[in-house]
């Protein structure tokens, strides 16, 4: 068509790694021949560090982690609200779920 395409990476998205979250012209603007259409192209959620939460009480834990942006499900073992460990550790993609073992 005559189009050229300008990729440009997105490093302040959100949005799923290689999901096109702006362009320009706009989506629905007329273009000619030999103009440039402009993409940016998310390079995924930022990476956040977990921290180690090991021996912490489960609410204390469980609001850190919402807070530093992860979802969070909980998976208990007996009726106490300390916490085992975490599922995954060291880092993980903002916006990502964590698991809290707890319990014992």
């Amino acid at each position: 068509n005559g189009i050229q395409l300008n990729i440009q990476q997105d490093t302040n998205s959100d949005q799923p790694q290689g999901t096109i979250t702006r362009q320009d012209p706009r989506d629905g603007t007329p273009i000619s021949q030999n103009e440039t259409v402009t993409v940016l192209v998310s390079t995924g959620p930022p990476e956040v560090t977990i921290p180690n939460l090991a021996g912490q009480n489960l609410n204390d834990a469980r609001q850190q982690l919402q807070q530093l942006g992860f979802k969070v499900n909980v998976t208990r073992f007996g009726p106490f609200n300390k916490v085992i460990s975490v599922n995954p550790s060291g880092q993980a993609p903002k916006g990502s779920t964590v698991t809290i073992f707890a319990g014992f």
